[in-house]
């Protein structure tokens, strides 16, 4: 790899490191998402500052040139990215998914809950007495 295309790398680098670490510091990016980047990011400085190791890498590949071996250590670790966000965003889905129903439920038991003081309120005046009353076994 010239010394020209390894300092682009680098600085390429670097760059997208103090942005990382901007978004750390001021909380825009959870530390347990930015995991996988930082490892990428580490690996990838590694095989730029030793142009051996990624010779090595990429004879044994069979990978000739030793920028295109970085770039395809680039991709995989671009699809290492998405493999994790496609997983995080499953997770998500499947919350959000299961709040939803809860919000259902609990909409469900308030309007149960109005509809039962609109029937007791024709009688009554008192606005308590529509409330259901709590069990004194049900607070232990």
């Amino acid at each position: 790899m010239n010394r020209t295309l390894q300092l682009f790398f680098i600085s390429v680098l670097l760059i997208f490191g103090l942005i990382l670490f901007r978004c750390l510091k001021h909380r825009k990016l959870n530390l347990k998402y930015s995991l996988t980047w930082l490892f990428s990011l580490v690996c990838l400085i590694i095989l730029t500052l030793c142009p051996p190791l990624v010779d090595f890498i990429g004879s044994v590949v069979g990978i000739a040139a030793p920028a295109s071996t970085t770039f395809v250590f680039s991709g995989l670790f671009m699809m290492i990215i998405i493999f994790t966000l496609t997983v995080i965003v499953s997770e998500l889905t499947n919350k959000i998914y299961a709040l939803t129903q809860r919000i259902a439920l609990l909409q469900n038991r308030i309007s149960v809950l109005e509809n039962m003081c609109g029937a007791d309120k024709a009688g009554k005046t008192e606005e308590t007495s529509c409330m259901p009353q709590k069990d004194s076994d049900e607070s232990l």
